[in-house]
């Protein structure tokens, strides 16, 4: 029997997976969008980005989106461009990717989430999370409004991702399920990446997934 998994380490981080923990038990509610920030190069840097996204919201239905073109950066032997993607989900989700810069060295890597009831935000790639939810209060549209409230703060005991990558695949190899993330959780990334190219030939026309 063969096990894969995929470096997409983030799949195994205790943060991140708080996150999607939280998204599937809608505690904030169904998730009406996902705005995701990174850099440059949409197989390198940016896939990391996408599967993230993936990961907290599913399966796409279509793709839109238009590659960079002032800049492309080289990776492994091949021009990568960044670009920018917008994604429709099975769950009625809408997304927007953006992984476009200059340089390589300007990173970023944030994801904020608006659900039904509230907002997760992840920071500085998951050194800061914030919660907010909808309450009562006095807003500038007066009393009777509800209006976004920061919670607590949010601490995560930090984990060592490699570790729970490794404890998975053996749970794979005596029959347990597949690692978090693995052959098909990233070939959703690369056929979006995909569907981006062939969108941005397109004059940025949806593609179904």
């Amino acid at each position: 029997e063969i096990v894969h998994a995929v470096n997409y380490m983030r799949r195994w981080d205790t943060k991140y997976r708080y996150i999607k923990e939280q998204l599937d038990a809608e505690d904030l509610g169904a998730v009406q969008t996902v705005v995701a920030y990174g850099a440059t190069a949409l197989f390198t840097s940016t896939s990391h980005l996408l599967d993230t996204v993936l990961y907290f919201c599913g399966q796409p239905l279509w793709v839109s989106g238009d590659l960079q073109r002032d800049f492309v950066r080289q990776g492994h032997g091949r021009e990568d461009p960044g670009g920018i993607g917008f994604i429709h989900f099975a769950n009625g989700a809408f997304g927007f990717l953006k992984g476009t810069s200059h340089s390589p060295y300007k990173y970023m890597f944030e994801v904020d989430i608006l659900c039904a009831n509230g907002r997760l935000r992840i920071a500085d790639d998951g050194r800061t999370l914030k919660k907010w939810s909808f309450g009562l209060g006095n807003t500038s549209s007066g009393y009777g409004y509800e209006a976004l409230t920061e919670t607590e703060p949010i601490e995560i005991e930090e984990n060592e991702r490699m570790l729970m990558a490794i404890d998975e695949i053996v749970g794979a190899l005596e029959g347990g399920d597949m690692p978090a993330s693995n052959f098909i959780s990233a070939e959703g990334v690369v056929r979006v990446i995909n569907l981006i190219e062939q969108s941005a030939n397109c004059g940025s026309a949806p593609q179904v997934f």
